[in-house]
Order: structure tokens, then sequence, then C-alpha cells
């Protein structure tokens, strides 16, 4: 997780850097669960398929305030309160990815596929 001090591409010209998470996830079904029918499964991260960013955006109230770009390999934001550009950890498939906003908690939540050819992809 960050503190925001992100990849240090200058200065933020007094825009705050907001608090993320990353967290990997896997899909599971319970043929993985209870059966163990998929063999290339295991509890580490080697397995996992997600890559999920979550952005913490206190005083934001929608994604449409939120300038984003998503690359394979980094993630820049900007309002006009916020800045970050974080290089994630990573590769994934930037086309395919989603952002979700939750209004109720303020943060914003991108995930990608994990497209690393020796991880999970």
């Amino acid at each position: 997780d960050g503190d925001g001090d992100g990849d240090g591409d200058g200065d933020a010209g007094g825009l705050l850097t907001p608090k993320y998470d990353f967290k990997l996830k896997q899909s599971v079904n319970t043929a993985d669960a209870f059966l163990g029918m998929s063999h290339h499964k295991d509890p580490g991260s080697r397995s996992c398929e997600d890559l999920v960013l979550t952005i913490s955006l206190p005083g934001t109230s929608s994604l449409a305030e939120l300038d984003l770009d998503v690359t394979n390999q980094k993630v820049r934001l900007r309002s006009h309160v916020y800045k970050l550009s974080v290089y994630l950890p990573h590769r994934i498939d930037s086309t395919n990815g989603k952002a979700e906003w939750d209004a109720g908690k303020q943060t914003l939540r991108v995930t990608g596929r994990i497209v690393d050819e020796d991880y999970g992809g």
C-alpha cells in the first residue's frame, strides 16, 4: 500500500497525493475450493488473475471530477485536489480494465487483468 509517494514524477503543484492500496485478486469457484479441480491454482499470490488499485479520495463527489490514465505499467490520476502517478507492481491489460467509483467511501477502484507471462496471465 502507498503513502502517496508515487514514482517521483516531480512536484505535484500543491495538489495532495491520495492514499492508495494494491491487492491481488484470484478467481476461485467451488470446484477449486472443495474438490481441488484446478491443479494450476494455489493460495499464493502467483495464482492471482487481477490487480486491484484502491485510491482514497476524500472530498471527491464523482468519477467525472477525475482525470484517469491507465497504462499497462502505470496509473496517473489528477483532479482539482489530488495528483497520483504510480507504477504498477505487475503489468496489466489496460484496454480491458475497469474503474469503479464508490461515492459512499469516496474511493476509486481500478481493476486490471495481470498479463505478466510468468504470472497468472
